[in-house]
């Protein structure tokens, strides 16, 4: 270097790899110190300017009593302190501060119900959602800062001896050095001491007033060793004027290294850590370990070591960082203010987290060219010896091995930071879209392609929409069906999510890239510019193909969605498939969708392979053009390092490149879903809060409509509205709602909770806007100003009755009791083995209709709700329940002081005690008034029953009260209740305060009461025996079980089973030639070109070049310029050979011949990777065919314990691993085994002695990796279990989403989906860190394999030329990574081989009989006559479970018909199943036409008798395809069909040539609602739920209608139909299938009154079967009692007598 101004004519000696003495005085003992001193100064008046508010107005971060240790022992002292609420006040104020006045009072009310901030971080009961764990510093902690401390006084005392004697500073006498670095470690003493003080971690004074001052001493102590490491070999060799200064210097070193490892080993920090404790969950230790704990990720060693020696469940699982939970990031990222949308908003949000993992990456991007360059200056000392010294050989061998280590380091973090942004990316997106699904409209616009109808499938309302003839798009902006929005949440969430975590590889690809350009230029010089931009100029070509493979997978995830939504679609409606023997349709139906997937996944692999093609043939291509610039116009001769070290440059600049490509595909793979995310998260949102929060006027009712129209969608002329509603309902008083089936009774219960959208007027309801947790109870009456609402079709949690009744409020065992007994759920609770813990399953699939319908309507009951909405709670359930509901539940003492709004078909029952009563009809107000006002205006007719119970209110009600106290009066057991025990203090997340008085005057209403709850104390008392003290018990009995997890080692099965239907034994040999026949290939390229340069350097190369030519080591030819990540693409080297018959051959020659092994190369490889996709698509295909085939075929027992959810999981995610990772990862995996060995093969060849080393080494991977899969393998498995309850929770709340609404409650189910992310994010996160120590051990003991290679080529330096120590040691360092990627992918294939593993077990579950047996199968006209024998039939539910049909016999004559009665859970729908051998007799049997049912086949049965199911269930497509699903009916015959049931009138029948037009024409002018049911293209939407309950059931009866069979069962199949049109259908049924035996379930005993007989069952025995006539005249039957309660004794005697005449007397 050149003089310059400051005097010292030279700083670095390039030959000695050192400092000249100036420039140590200057740059060492000079700049260093000033250096850190500025920069620390800097650090602290940044943080003194930024805090000074804070000092002028300081906060005690830590009180006095923190600083009492409350545990104690020798290693620590800490305190747990509760700060779960810590900063809730202030969201509060936050949340009340934004009263902005553009902010309506809608919006501000519908961010209490929604806005993070709102919801206070608590568990579910209202305890704390975690503690904080203070622990302060340690003895051994102590005694670091102590040993600090002494030798920072050393330090000082040695430079003020420096300083002040010149005898000691001759060295520095000429220069400030000497002041200088007495002034620093001055400055750092001071640092030091004031760390002393705080050696407790108590001072207040420090931490109020002093930054991070372990930072500051770190950052300066690592400056300061690395320094020293490097100039270490300086202060040894070098001579000093005095022996003082050499010794000086080394003390130096001995101190810097001293005090770096005193810092990194010390916990990080001067405050006391914080760990977030949870529950009983072990708290990351995370915060308290040390920056060289962090670094090496041996923290996580405890639940390695415990995963090793014992496995691990989930308790061992650490709970996250306390800002790692899903509430904390969601909090933070709200209050990260920007107008961006969404996904630019997710960017700048982690803009600090991605300019960290930037900096890392540019520092390792430098880094991983260090190594190459020590190698080369080792090289160069083995080839020349005497012009290097041996010292400086062993230097640079050490600086190789500590520089790659730090390399491997900053890599490793990076990627630790990427998965820290992964799971907190996924915890917002998944938190977004569940918030989102809560706020989301019902409906939305049509306007859109896609239209999401009712997000409630519980919504049974009565509108209908706009008809969507032809199938939606793929591309559709809007996501209507469920499967769709759980697909956002399951697989694009972790798409974006995952992607987010390697963004920092664009840093890394593009600075590699350049870096690579200019060593490339240095080397070739322009001609390696020419290869440069010829790679570059190929980058758009890259870049079209990834938006190719982006477009692609677009189309991928739409079909993926379609397939989704079929599957979920088909197992929610599982039972009706079975019944009507639809499964090969459905079954069809999926693979269709199924195949279209596979063909695009097949499209994107060719497009993908194009683009491998073209990778694999840069290589060349770029040689050849960059050799023929090199050869034929620079005139160089091509020599072996040029050509080796120009191939390894142009594949370190390549593979950089080609992670841009590869990165730039999955980035747009990854903003297609994130487009989706973002679309779905614009989506319309309820106006539900604006509408009730309109202000009122003198006219205003305090609850209902104020000239009032909605509609589902106001832009569709065909939709349905509600036109024109002024009602205004009795406060605290009964109003029913009234009308035909369709006239739109539940949608004006929606209209009035604000879910449709209004078009004009108000509407009011109290308390409807009100959020749960913010309720206060009125202090008389215990009543909160809120709603209950029980839609029509139950919705119910999948957890115990208790749970659902209780539904989160706190728990009041006298009030919990009389709700039970008033809801009729006594005698429910006695039947059930275990009670009220009985946990009803998914959609409650364990209850009845009757008893689901009870337990939601005991929900309203059990709230405290000032107003409750009862959607036709009473058509589920039998008469004399029915009554016992109305009297005691809806106009009972539990009713008293709140308004109940009741929608009814029941209208003689309901109107008794109604106030108001409203009548519907199309949409629109025909009456409304007293019952008394409209039974004089003569709208009840001459129905004597509605007017006896409007005239004899009273009189009814007592007589019907007698009747109730008799039956019950032999029942009620001698245990008292104690009405006034005291209810226990409750946290739950319920109203606050919330205290309901059931005080019960002393009268005879009392003493009713009493008895009638006093069955139900014997119940309780047998579930639970801590009732009284109210606390909540955990269910007995799991239907639902844990999901099973397996243990250990995925085993050679499992592995053989996916061999298996991956190819045959031809495949695998073809594969494995391929795999092999590529690697020899590679290597044949290298060896071509070994042999053209020897050639070209012998001489025997026919066109004599002259140029001069530079000389390089062999040294820079290693593997270490191949990407660690992406080693299997990389060639593997050369062989080095001599070839002394060498024959003349031209330089076109060469070429020629390396072009064509290139292309065979890339062919090959292309091939294989062609043959590895394609096989491993056909074995996940024939996985997903065989499991569809055994969940179809599997016994309905299977989905009644099996979540929706966790099936779901199966067919979506865990097929997705194996259609599109497994394969790859195997592959990948494979080719670095084989890469492996050829390399090891290479080695011992060259230096067998390596060969024992190599044996060691591989010892150690096998222990790391051992370790790493014990504990990565069970981490993976409960990551996927973990999953499955996010999709379920996700579904429950969306089907259910409109009572959640209702009640307020959105709080506790947001705070559940948290709470499921968390639980997800633990083992997810753990994962990766495991992840991170193997690659950090595995890359270290590469660092050993480089470190004892090179040092054995140094002590062999006498004896091994150049080219063979080069060869040995880059294909030394080739060994190690392709061993890291062994064990790496070996582990990433079994985490996938867990997806296998899981598909597999759902294989094995137990199947129904045979479809088909043609040994048995019976005639086509079976069953002829219909007659059916039932002989001493017992059945259970499973082997373990009571029997719930006991010895049961009757028989059923030909064409008879048979009413089957009975109190809820008698067993009456289980006797209906047994026909279809849902259950299998354990003794007895059943016979149709004297053929026992289980000697046939399934299919045979089952399509031989129809069912008119009691859940009507509709599929998505049209009013055609869910009516004849085959095609085998004409249009008229449908039309006729729709006409028996009444879903069009016998005039529009009679018009439907013109209908159409007319309807259309006339509906504007007319404002009347379109009948879609003239349409039979009209579009049915998922469930059916664009239909009213009564119209689906309708449906359900025409679609049998078309069937005609000879057996046809009713199981309450009329229940949710008005009166008038139940009587109509009775009579087509009786007209229509005269010839056919009918058994029907039912509840109204007027429509089965003349039926042949009844069987009246009661728990699961036949009590009674005779003609109606005789058990009703017979006032000692159940069946008498029966009619007797149904307040309708009269009516069914005359009907009954009647039929029995008729019937007699005809014969």
């Amino acid at each position: 270097m050149s003089s310059n101004s400051t005097g010292c004519p030279v700083y670095w000696n390039s030959a000695e790899f050192d400092l000249t003495a100036c420039g140590r005085h200057i740059l060492f003992d000079t700049g260093l110190p000033l250096l850190i001193l500025a920069s620390s100064l800097i650090y602290l008046s940044h943080y003194y300017i930024t805090n000074f508010n804070h000092f002028k107005h300081p906060t005690l971060l830590f009180t006095p009593q923190e600083a009492q240790p409350l545990l104690g022992n020798n290693v620590q002292e800490s305190e747990y302190y509760d700060d779960a609420d810590e900063g809730e006040s202030a969201s509060v104020e936050h949340y009340g501060s934004t009263t902005d006045a553009s902010v309506s009072k809608g919006e501000l009310i519908k961010r209490q119900h929604f806005d993070i901030h709102s919801l206070k971080f608590t568990n579910e009961d209202g305890s704390p959602h975690g503690k904080t764990l203070m622990v302060y510093r340690n003895c051994a902690e102590r005694s670091k800062l102590i040993t600090e401390e002494f030798i920072l006084i050393g330090q000082f005392l040695l430079h003020l001896a420096v300083f002040s004697m010149s005898s000691l500073n001759s060295e520095w006498s000429n220069d400030n050095s000497a002041a200088v670095r007495l002034g620093f470690w001055t400055y750092f003493l001071a640092i030091g001491t004031l760390r002393l003080l705080n050696i407790n971690n108590t001072w207040l004074f420090y931490h109020k007033y002093c930054p991070n001052l372990w930072a500051n001493s770190t950052f300066a102590y690592t400056l300061l060793f690395i320094v020293n490491m490097i100039l270490t070999r300086s202060f040894v060799v070098n001579d000093y004027a005095n022996s003082f200064t050499s010794k000086y210097y080394l003390s130096q070193v001995i101190i810097s290294v001293a005090l770096f490892l005193l810092t990194w080993t010390s916990t990080i920090g001067d405050k006391p850590v914080k760990l977030y404790k949870v529950g009983d969950m072990i708290p990351s230790p995370e915060n308290n370990i040390s920056l060289l704990s962090f670094s090496i990720y041996d923290w996580i060693d405890p639940m390695i070591m415990k995963a090793y020696r014992s496995g691990i469940t989930t308790s061992d699982i650490w709970s996250l960082r306390d800002d790692d939970y899903a509430y904390v990031v969601l909090k933070k990222f709200e209050d990260f203010k920007t107008s961006s949308r969404f996904a630019l908003k997710l960017f700048k949000y982690f803009k600090g987290l991605f300019g960290l993992q930037a900096a890392l990456t540019i520092l390792e991007s430098f880094l991983m060219f260090a190594p190459t360059y020590f190698l080369k200056k080792l090289l160069e000392y083995v080839q020349a010896p005497e012009k290097t010294p041996t010292n400086l050989a062993w230097f640079y061998l050490f600086l190789m091995f500590f520089l790659r280590l730090t390399n491997t380091l900053c890599f490793g973090v990076a990627l630790f930071l990427g998965r820290r942004i992964c799971i907190r990316m996924k915890a917002i997106i998944i938190g977004e879209i569940y918030s989102k699904g809560l706020r989301r409209k019902m409906a939305v616009n049509n306007k859109s392609s896609s239209s999401s109808s009712k997000s409630d499938s519980e919504e049974t309302d009565d509108k209908n929409k706009e008809d969507a003839k032809g199938k939606e798009s793929l591309d559709d902006e809007q996501i209507r069906d469920i499967g769709g929005i759980i697909n956002l949440m399951s697989v694009d969430a972790f798409k974006v999510s995952e992607i987010c975590g390697y963004l920092h590889y664009f840093v890394s690809g593009a600075l590699s890239s350049c870096i690579s350009i200019v060593f490339l230029y240095q080397l070739l010089g322009w001609s390696a510019l020419v290869g440069a931009i010829a790679i570059v100029a190929l980058l758009p070509v890259n870049y079209k193909i990834s938006l190719k493979v982006g477009d692609l997978q677009k189309k991928i995830l739409g079909i993926t969605d379609k397939r989704i939504q079929k599957l979920n679609e088909s197992l929610n409606s599982i039972r009706i498939i079975k019944f009507f023997t639809w499964e090969s349709k459905f079954y069809n139906q999926i693979l269709d969708v199924r195949s279209e997937e596979l063909a695009a996944l097949k499209t994107r692999l060719l497009v993908s392979v194009g683009g491998n093609f073209l990778s694999f043939l840069i290589p060349t291509f770029v040689t050849i053009l960059s050799f023929s610039c090199y050869i034929y116009i620079e005139g160089n001769v091509l020599t072996t390092p040029v050509a080796f070290t120009s191939l390894s440059l142009f594949n370190l600049l390549r593979i950089p490149l080609d992670d841009l490509a590869y990165m730039l595909s999955f980035v747009i793979q990854s903003k297609v879903s994130l487009d989706r995310v973002n679309d779905f998260l614009d989506e319309p949102e309820t106006s539900k809060y604006e509408q009730l929060s309109e202000p009122r006027d003198a006219n205003s009712p305090i609850t209902g409509f104020q000239n009032a129209s909605f509609a589902w969608d106001a832009n569709s002329s065909s939709d349905f509205k509600l036109r024109d509603l002024d009602i205004e309902f009795k406060q605290s008083k009964l109003n029913i709602i009234i009308g035909a089936t369709g006239s739109g009774k539940t949608s004006l219960l929606l209209a009035l909770l604000g879910e449709m959208e209004k078009i004009k007027g108000k509407v009011f309801l109290p308390g409807a806007a009100n959020a749960r947790s913010a309720l206060i109870p009125d202090p008389k009456t215990g009543l909160t100003d809120s709603v209950a609402y029980c839609a029509q079709a139950a919705w119910l949690l999948n957890d115990s009755i208790k749970n659902n009744i209780l539904f989160a409020a706190p728990y009041n065992a006298k009030r919990y009791k009389a709700v039970v007994a008033a809801c009729g759920l006594s005698r429910d609770f006695e039947i059930l083995e275990y009670g009220d813990a009985t946990e009803v399953g998914e959609k409650g699939i364990t209850l009845s209709g009757g008893q689901k319908q009870r337990v939601s309507l005991a929900r309203a009951l059990y709230s405290s709700s000032k107003t409750v909405l009862l959607d036709d709670c009473l058509s589920a359930v039998d008469s004399h329940t029915a009554l016992w509901v109305y009297e005691n539940c809806i106009t009972g003492k539990l009713m008293e002081n709140r308004t109940c709004l009741l929608v009814t078909h029941n209208v003689a029952l309901s109107v008794k005690r109604a106030q108001w009563v409203v009548v519907l009809d199309n949409g629109k107000i025909q009456l409304q008034g007293t019952p008394k006002k409209l039974l004089e205006d003569g709208y009840f007719g001459d129905d004597k029953l509605i007017e006896a119970a409007i005239l004899n209110e009273e009189d009814t009600h007592v007589a019907i009260v007698e009747d109730v106290e008799e039956e019950d009066e032999n029942e009620v057991t001698a245990i008292s209740v104690n009405l006034v025990s005291n209810r226990r203090a409750s946290h739950v997340a319920g109203p606050r305060g919330s205290s309901l008085p059931y005080d019960i005057d002393n009268n005879e209403e009392e003493l009713q009461l009493e008895r009638v709850v006093s069955k139900v104390s014997t119940i309780a008392t047998r579930v639970t025996t801590t009732a009284d003290n109210g606390e909540t018990d955990a269910p007995v009995h799991n239907l639902i079980k844990e999901e099973a997890k397996a243990e250990g080692v995925v085993s050679l099965d499992v592995y053989i089973f996916y061999a298996k239907r991956f190819g045959s034994y031809f495949i695998w040999g073809f594969l494995l030639a391929l795999f092999v026949g590529s690697q020899i290939v590679n290597i044949g390229q290298s060896w071509w070109v070994r042999r053209w340069a020897y050639d070209s350097e012998s001489g025997n190369i026919s066109i004599n070049l002259f140029g001069t030519t530079k000389v390089f080591s062999t040294g820079t030819v290693m593997a270490d310029f191949v990407s660690n990540e992406k080693l299997w693409k990389s060639p593997m080297g050369y062989i080095l050979t001599d070839d002394h018959g060498a024959s003349l051959h031209n330089t076109a020659f060469y070429m020629t011949v390396y072009t064509g092994i290139g292309f065979c190369f890339a062919f090959i490889c292309c091939f294989r990777d062609y043959m590895v996709f394609v096989q491993g698509i056909e074995a996940s295909n024939s996985i997903f065919v065989e499991l569809l085939d055994k969940v179809f075929r599997a016994k309905i027992r299977f989905f009644d314990a099996t979540p929706i959810g966790r099936i779901m999981n199966r067919f979506s995610r865990d097929i997705e691993s194996i259609d599109q990772q497994l394969a790859p990862m195997a592959q990948g995996g494979f080719i670095s085994l084989i890469v492996t060995a050829s390399t090891l093969v290479l080695i011992v060849s060259i230096t067998p002695a390596f060969f024992l080393f190599a044996v060691f080494i591989m010892g150690m991977f096998y222990l790391i990796a051992v370790f790493y899969l014990t504990l990565s393998r069970e981490l993976k498995r409960y990551e996927s279990i973990s999953r499955s309850p996010i999709h379920q929770h996700f579904s429950e709340t969306l089907i259910g989403v409109t009572t959640i609404r209702a009640y307020g409650d959105e709080h506790r189910f947001m705070r559940q989906n948290l709470d499921k992310i968390d639980k997800n994010n633990g083992p997810f996160f753990y994962l990766w860190v495991a992840n991170r120590w193997l690659h950090l051990r595995v890359d270290t003991a590469g660092s050993f394999v480089t470190f004892f290679a090179g040092a054995f080529v140094i002590l062999s330096v006498n004896y091994l030329d150049a080219g063979l120590a080069g060869l040995s040691l880059s294909y030394a360092i080739s060994f190690t990574e392709s061993a890291l990627w062994i064990v790496r992918l070996y582990a990433e294939v079994e985490m996938t081989m867990n997806s296998v593993e899981r598909l597999q077990e759902y294989l094995d579950i137990e199947q129904e009989p045979a479809q088909f047996v043609p040994e048995t199968q019976p005639p086509k006209s079976w069953p002829s006559k219909g007659e059916i024998e039932v002989k001493d039939l017992s059945l259970r539910y499973a082997p373990e479970l009571p029997q719930v049909i006991k010895n049961v016999s009757f028989n059923v004559e030909s064409t008879s018909k048979v009413g089957i009665v009975g109190r809820t859970g008698a067993g009456k729908s289980t006797i209906i199943t047994a026909l279809f051998r849902f259950l299998d007799p354990e003794t007895g049997h059943i016979k149709i036409d004297g053929i026992d049912i289980t000697s046939i086949g399934l299919d045979a049965l089952r399509q031989a008798i129809t069912i008119i199911p009691q859940d009507p269930t509709l599929f998505t497509g049209t009013i055609r395809s869910n009516l004849d699903p085959f095609d085998d009916k004409t249009d008229v015959e449908i039309y006729e069909a729709l006409r028996r049931v009444n879903l069009i009138s016998m005039d529009e029948f009679n018009a439907l040539q013109t209908i159409a037009q007319s309807t259309v024409d006339n509906n504007e002018d007319s404002g009347e609602n379109v009948n879609k049911f003239l349409d039979l293209d009209s579009n049915v939407e998922e469930g059916g739920k664009n239909l009213s309950q009564g119209q689906r059931q309708l449906m359900c009866l025409a679609r049998s209608l078309l069937r005609a069979p000879k057996v046809i069962l009713l199981d309450e199949a009329t229940a949710s139909i008005d009166y008038n049109s139940d009587a109509k259908i009775q009579q087509t049924i009786r007209s229509e299938f005269g010839g056919s035996t009918i058994l029907t379930i039912a509840h109204r005993l007027r429509s089965i009154i003349d039926y042949d007989k009844i069987l009246v069952m009661d728990a699961g025995e036949v009590k009674e079967y005779d003609e109606p006539w005789k058990l009703v005249s017979d006032q000692s039957t159940i069946f008498y009692s029966m009619c007797a309660n149904s307040g309708e004794l009269d009516t069914l005697l005359e009907e009954a007598k009647g039929a029995y005449e008729k019937k007699h007397g005809s014969a």
